[in-house]
């Protein structure tokens, strides 16, 4: 049916709150398995989750809620899915923590974060309130390997602020914008998105000497992290530092101890997502240094709110699953990623060189 200037934006809903036990889940994979592959924590039974999405001409807003899940995206989903997109998460409630590649991340309410999918990821979420915003590549002008594949912006900050309160001036706004009207407002949210995330003050940051020094010392604590001396003593004589220089350097991490302890934790998140069957959880504790079974078991559950025998590998299967029977959310969804997300897109990237439109 072809739409007229004066019809509003196209949109789709589901809602699994009603769905009978088990089905709320296969539903909600129906719908997600382009950004994630999913596990529902407390079982695809009692899974309940409800999201409406509104396409806004070039980005997608997500309002959504849903209950704890393990969340994924491996090598083989990048290679099946559209990747060319970062997700703008504004976490009203809820958290979801995890690692992007070998980067500890963490999305939580105070601030709003910024993900480039185009990398692995192993996460974690409890149950949450989240807003999303789905934006291309080539309509936020993001580039993989110059820009950061994740930002977070503090809403205590005057950049988190203008962000969140623009991106929560559109929703209120979706149920009545117009296609006539979304263009224009698309890509004033796009370039006030550009301005705020690219300036010229947060590219001088990035490329500070104690930004740089920093990253080299956590790049050093992730090759090492089984090492059981590593510590302040072993970083200090690597990279020349005096003790004051280096714990002042880490004090954005929680200090040397702690940031070495998180590392292993990640790594320990890692394996235990993906172990084999008979691989238990207390060998792999072993490896980084855990000894101490309680401990161990305390302080992940601490950092990843669910304990490390809850952890499980992904299925396998949910891609084909999904493909086989799309519902109607699915199917616009999919299209959209589809048309906006992908090589084809314009002015974005085709294979490994960078094309522009007019090529």
């Amino acid at each position: 049916m072809k739409k007229s200037a004066s019809d509003t934006i196209a949109f789709w809903h589901l809602d699994t709150t009603a769905a009978a036990a088990g089905e709320g889940f296969e539903k909600w994979l129906e719908v997600s398995h382009s950004f994630y592959d999913l596990r529902a924590l407390g079982g695809s039974e009692a899974f309940k989750g409800k999201a409406t999405g509104h396409i806004l001409d070039q980005l997608m807003f997500i309002d959504s809620r849903f209950d704890g899940l393990q969340v994924g995206r491996s090598l083989k989903h990048l290679r099946r899915a559209p990747s060319e997109y970062v997700f703008l998460h504004i976490f009203e409630s809820g958290s979801m923590s995890g690692l992007l590649d070998d980067t500890p991340i963490c999305k939580q309410p105070g601030s709003v974060a910024v993900q480039d999918v185009s990398h692995v990821l192993h996460a974690v979420a409890e149950p949450s309130k989240v807003k999303a915003v789905v934006v291309p590549y080539h309509v936020l002008g993001f580039e993989p390997g110059r820009h950061q594949p994740f930002m977070s912006l503090p809403l205590d900050e005057p950049k988190g602020r203008i962000v969140a309160g623009a991106t929560q001036a559109i929703f209120d706004r979706l149920p009545g914008i117009t296609e006539a009207e979304a263009p224009a407002i698309a890509e004033g949210y796009a370039g006030l998105l550009r301005g705020m995330l690219f300036g010229s003050a947060a590219e001088a940051d990035r490329r500070s000497t104690q930004a740089a020094l920093l990253a080299a010392i956590l790049s050093y604590i992730d090759a090492h992290v089984r090492d059981r001396d590593l510590g302040a003593e072993t970083l200090c004589d690597v990279f020349g530092l005096s003790r004051a220089s280096l714990y002042r350097i880490m004090q954005s991490e929680g200090g040397v101890l702690h940031a070495i302890q998180q590392r292993r934790l990640h790594r320990c998140f890692l394996e235990l997502s993906g172990r084999e069957e008979g691989t238990t959880v207390r060998c792999i504790a072993e490896r980084y240094g855990f000894s101490n079974p309680s401990h161990f078991n305390r302080l992940f559950k601490q950092l990843y709110l669910l304990s490390p025998s809850d952890l499980r590998p992904l299925p396998q299967e949910q891609s084909e699953r999904q493909d086989r029977r799309p519902c109607a959310a699915a199917k616009t969804l999919n299209a959209w990623l589809e048309r906006n997300c992908t090589y084809e897109a314009p002015g974005r990237r085709i294979g490994p060189e960078v094309r522009t439109a007019a090529e």
